[in-house]
């Protein structure tokens, strides 16, 4: 689930075209709500700790060249 949610977002942010500063604080923003709510839902952190390495990882290959 949270993967898709981070898939469509990284789709949308990338064909927004924002600035690489924009991207860096739009991205630590969501990983740090990503958080938040998997300790509300009581989802097991490292899954969720699993999907923010994913999603850093993916954005540093696919949209900093992009930038």
């Amino acid at each position: 689930m949270w993967g898709l949610l981070m898939m469509k977002f990284l789709c949308k942010e990338r064909l927004l075209g924002l600035s690489n500063l924009h991207q860096q604080f739009v991205f630590r923003s969501l990983a740090k709500m990503v958080l938040i709510i998997a300790r509300s839902w009581y989802v097991d952190r490292s899954e969720a700790a699993l999907w923010v390495t994913i999603w850093f990882s993916y954005r540093n290959f696919q949209v900093l060249p992009f930038s």
